[in-house]
């Protein structure tokens, strides 16, 4: 036999001897992120799956509850973007295949001024605003009020300004470029 051969012949001996006890007794996987989405749960209990004998049963971890007086928006605020300051935004192309238009604003004259009149394009193109600077619930009411139909989110955008190369807002963002 060639020395390949008997060490593939080894090999198979050894993961053929090895208990299966101790394949399966590996410690549970530990989730490291979770980016939501929908639980595979059910397709699981659809295959009626027994469980392992002398396995460890673990009681469920509760999933924490925001209490429905807590406004969790308000909880966010104040939202600051350090690298983002009101000004002017040059005009360039991006390849972005795919993207859904959205907008940077911040709680300041010059975004209300644009948001007002940018508003009816942004509601046709159903573009989503991100509120980068923003100190209290009610400036954040206040921009929603220029713009009803419009979706505002407050959200920090540090990383996605180094991204995108902006340090001014407000700006539009669309899959082919990046305007004011």
């Amino acid at each position: 036999m060639k020395p390949f051969s008997l060490a593939v012949l080894g090999l198979s001996a050894l993961i053929a001897a090895t208990p299966l006890s101790a394949l399966q007794a590996a410690e549970p996987l530990i989730v490291v992120d979770d980016h939501g989405g929908v639980s595979a749960l059910p397709y699981y209990e659809a295959l009626n799956l027994q469980p392992r004998t002398g396995a460890v049963q673990r009681p469920p971890i509760p999933i924490p509850q925001i209490p429905p007086s807590m406004d969790a928006e308000a909880q966010m605020l104040p939202v600051r973007s350090a690298k983002l300051t009101p000004g002017a935004v040059a005009r360039r192309v991006i390849e972005a295949a795919g993207l859904q238009p959205f907008f940077l604003i911040g709680d300041d004259e010059v975004s209300q001024a644009w948001l007002r009149r940018h508003a009816v394009s942004l509601r046709e193109r159903s573009a989503a605003g991100l509120v980068v600077n923003v100190e209290t619930a009610q400036g954040l009411e206040r921009l929603r009020a220029l713009a009803p139909g419009l979706q505002l989110w407050p959200v920090s955008a540090d990383d996605l300004a180094d991204r995108l190369g902006l340090r001014h807002y407000p700006a539009l963002i669309t899959a082919t470029g990046i305007e004011q």
